[in-house]
């Protein structure tokens, strides 16, 4: 194929084509926006970049929120012995299978000080497929400031706080679907 055939079937596709200096540029617009969100400060508040952790999950294996850039990530604090977020984690389990493969991650930060030998049965009773993380010491969850459970935190791709949502939730419901796809379709 000549080097003039490609643009025109491309054309004809209906997609469009760069130049080598819209790839440059577009380049340089994506370091300059992550070097705007590194300047953001991190912070537990809507609009700031979400503090950093790193906890265990069931398996003993550390989980990063770092290592989830790129990805919209709701972060679940919450209790095994906590009705409300008993109630809340069949609509989380659906979100999450709806969504997951497009970008989303669930991160389930117990507060539960025996670990995983409540965390353990409650996700195989559940049927929850998500990570359940293990906060035993408090850190996140004052890092966070979370005063009650269950409370949520929404991370969007650049890894800025987009929402704080106190209590439980239905997350399945079409309000919380919407937000979860606006937030995915965010560049």
């Amino acid at each position: 194929m000549t080097h003039w055939l490609f643009p025109l079937a491309a054309l004809s596709l209906g997609l469009t084509t760069m130049s080598c200096d819209q790839i440059s540029s577009t380049s340089v617009e994506a370091k300059e926006q992550r070097s705007v969100v590194a300047s953001i400060p991190e912070s537990p508040r809507v609009g700031f970049r979400a503090p950093s952790f790193s906890l265990p999950d069931l398996h003993g294996n550390e989980v990063n929120l770092s290592d989830l850039r790129g990805k919209v990530v709701l972060v679940n604090f919450w209790a095994t012995w906590c009705g409300p977020c008993v109630v809340e984690m069949p609509s989380m389990e659906q979100l999450y299978r709806e969504f997951h493969d497009e970008g989303f991650e669930i991160l389930a930060v117990s507060s539960d000080l025996q670990g995983q030998r409540v965390t353990k049965p409650f996700k195989e009773q559940f049927g929850l497929t998500f990570p359940i993380l293990h906060d035993l010491r408090q850190e996140v969850n004052a890092a966070y400031h979370i005063r009650s459970i269950p409370a949520s935190v929404l991370v969007g791709k650049d890894g800025v706080i987009t929402y704080r949502v106190p209590g439980a939730r239905d997350w399945y419901s079409a309000k919380a679907r919407n937000m979860i796809r606006q937030l995915l379709d965010t560049p």
